[in-house]
Order: structure tokens, then sequence, then C-alpha cells
């Protein structure tokens, strides 16, 4: 499991060819291989991220969950009504 590309020498010795790095492509997670128990490890990590929303600021990694805070979108301007758009920061103007 540590190793990909394992393959058998003469004599039936089998050898790791590349070591597995275990990546599960979360970046919230500190991910390696623990040899002794031959599995895959993918602990939380902390740390800054990008959770993909517009909306939301000081993204940051929680038990290997990327989230963020809402944004203030507010302009001050009592004619517009303020909301955050769909996956992108905008203020909605009031009809």
């Amino acid at each position: 499991m540590c190793t990909t590309a394992d393959a058998c020498e003469e004599g039936g010795l089998c050898i790791g060819l590349a070591p597995n790095t275990c990546n599960d492509a979360n970046a919230c997670t500190s991910d390696s291989c623990d040899t002794a128990a031959q599995t895959c490890v993918n602990a939380p990590a902390g740390g800054p991220c990008d959770d993909g929303n517009a909306c939301t600021l000081s993204d940051a990694c929680t038990a290997a969950t990327c989230t963020g805070t809402t944004a203030n979108c507010g302009d001050g301007n009592g004619c517009t009504s303020d909301a955050n758009g769909s996956q992108v920061a905008e203020l909605l103007p009031q009809l």
C-alpha cells in the first residue's frame, strides 16, 4: 500500500518502485502512508485554504474542511439592496 508499481524480482522478492503519496486531493488534510499498518492516513490539517466561494473571506481549514466567513457587502447606501451573489461577490441594486 505504501508503494506503487510493485514488482517481483528474481527469487521472489517483491519490491516497491515508487512511494504512494496517499493524496486525497483535500488541501485540509496531511497525507501520508503508515508503513507499519500499510494504510493511507489523511489526518486533518490546519492553515489557510481556498473554499472556491468569492463571497467568503479568511478561508481556513477546520476539521479537514475548508470554510470561510461570509463577506459583508453592505455599501451604506439605502437605495441599494446589498447581498452576496451566487459564487461572485457583488452588490445587487434595489429595483
